[in-house]
């Protein structure tokens, strides 16, 4: 109440004195008395309400706009309260989604050591890859600000240290990368690393048999629109019966399937090794 009051009489005297000083100018102009009574008080009674109607528009504007800040903090801080509890909640499901990952392929990685037969240690092993791909991607996603995209390289580099510790017999291979930092959709770098993870363990299990050395090299680049992923061992290569119906053989109808849901063209190639070469649409 003090303030408005003060408003008021401060809008008064302003606007009295502007007009009276205008008045006293143009009368003092004309010759006139400038400080004659009634031609003084009229020009301060109406400057004076003037001004102090001006003011109280001021002060309610002011008021408005101090309520309406005081809404928009309240509101602000509402919802960062609900920010706050989101992300904790985020963080833990997240947390324990991670555990059940890490349980689940410790309970698999376990079962290696007791399978009674390769076979159903090869199919374990490859379970374990597959889960090493969603986990990857999982936490990348989760770490980065946005969670549509994810880099190729974070992401490739990391997929293929995972791969390798699945396969300790195979310490001797060589892994060589060359992946540009291309930024691709959640969508389409996990059928990217499910088919990394398929032509990885074929060629663990098949390419360097009978051998203590070997290379795997995979490549990431962008070729004009397209992305491109050139993958290639220098093993022994795909028989070429083999080659010839790939599409009855579960490993060749995966890659057909993945390639598909991520609109790839891919060719394969077994000289001097196993040549796959995958390119897709950038988005």
């Amino acid at each position: 109440m003090q303030n408005k009051s003060k408003y008021f009489i401060t809008g008064f005297l302003i606007g009295a004195s502007v007009l009276s000083f205008f008045s006293i100018f143009q009368k003092y102009l004309l010759g006139a008395d400038p400080f004659a009574l009634i031609g003084f008080i009229v020009p301060v009674m109406f400057g004076g309400t003037a001004g102090a109607t001006i003011a109280g528009f001021l002060y309610k504007q002011q008021e408005m706009n101090q309520k309406l800040q005081q809404k928009i903090e309240s509101k602000t801080h509402n919802i960062q309260q609900l920010l706050d509890e989101k992300e904790m909640l985020l963080k833990e499901v997240h947390h324990r989604i991670k555990n059940n990952m890490t349980v689940i392929r410790s309970l698999l990685f376990l079962h290696t050591g007791t399978a009674e037969n390769d076979r159903s240690n090869t199919v374990i092993k490859e379970a374990i890859a597959k889960i090493d791909s969603m986990s990857v991607l999982y936490e990348q996603l989760f770490q980065s600000e946005n969670y549509e995209v994810s880099s190729m390289k974070d992401y490739v580099g990391n997929l293929m240290d995972k791969f390798s510790t699945i396969f300790p017999d195979k310490a001797h291979i060589r892994i060589q990368q060359d992946i540009q930092d291309l930024q691709l959709k959640a969508a389409v770098v996990f059928p990217l690393g499910l088919l990394l993870n398929e032509l990885f363990t074929n060629s663990m299990k098949y390419a360097f048999e009978g051998r203590k050395e070997g290379t795997i090299s995979v490549r990431l680049y962008k070729e004009q629109q397209r992305a491109v992923m050139f993958y290639q061992d220098d093993g022994i290569g795909i028989p070429a019966a083999i080659l010839e119906h790939k599409r009855n053989g579960y490993g060749f109808k995966l890659i057909d399937l993945l390639c598909r849901q991520i609109g790839a063209d891919y060719s394969i190639k077994s000289t001097a090794g196993t040549q796959i070469k995958i390119s897709f649409d950038l988005l």
